[in-house]
């Protein structure tokens, strides 16, 4: 018989995202309280607890691999998390601490990934990160290690800017800085010439489409 998700003892601030980690039986959770427990189904209590891991509500979870996930929140950053050293492997601001709304790794072999460093993934499985923020959308690749951001101003038709605003707080041995930005061509579709906030972000694998939740 299946666990009942009301057995699982969930801090009393409650939960306000979930996030699976596999196919069978990982997943993270974040909290009101700012902290982050990683689960495996087949037990009652948290198998990790990260505490006051933001300045502000966090607002997303998203995984790039089973050990590997990011959050972000209201504070203006982003997280980038390794179970294996269980602690930040890399964290990620936006400009003036611009409130981040949600984040999503998307890409067509995003789950094989065990590494953010990973740097021989071909076009076609070229892993990005999205970060909405306002009535922004900004892209960022694996291949630059996430530092470096193509911007897009939804409701405008406006393209931005491919500046590194996106500032790294701890560094990465492996980073390159002549790695090309996101190809802002390949996110035109996304576009709108409504003015609006993104509050959710959904990617479907077959159709490489991206999805906006207003």
């Amino acid at each position: 018989m299946s666990k009942d998700s009301s057995a699982y003892h969930f801090d009393i601030s409650g939960i306000n995202n979930l996030c699976p980690l596999n196919d069978t039986n990982l997943f993270i959770s974040s909290g009101n309280n700012r902290n982050i427990s990683v689960w495996d189904t087949r037990q009652e209590k948290p198998l990790t607890y990260f505490k006051d891991i933001h300045y502000d509500t966090i607002t997303s979870l998203s995984k790039l691999s089973e050990n590997i996930f990011a959050s972000s929140s209201l504070d203006g950053f982003i997280n980038i998390w390794d179970l294996r050293i269980a602690d930040i492997n890399k964290q990620l601001k936006s400009e003036n601490n611009e409130p981040i709304s949600c984040i999503k790794f998307v890409g067509q072999n995003t789950p094989n990934y065990n590494s953010i460093n990973s740097m021989n993934s071909s076009p076609s499985d070229q892993t990005h990160l999205l970060v909405a923020h306002s009535n922004k959308l900004s892209v960022l690749s694996q291949n630059d290690n996430f530092t470096k951001r193509s911007t897009f101003k939804l409701g405008g038709n406006q393209f931005l800017s491919q500046e590194q605003n996106f500032a790294t707080s701890l560094s990465s041995a492996n980073s390159r800085e002549d790695a090309p930005a996101a190809n802002p061509s390949q996110w035109e579709s996304l576009l709108d010439k409504s003015s609006f906030k993104i509050n959710q972000i959904e990617f479907d694998e077959y159709s490489q489409s991206v999805y906006l939740g207003l």
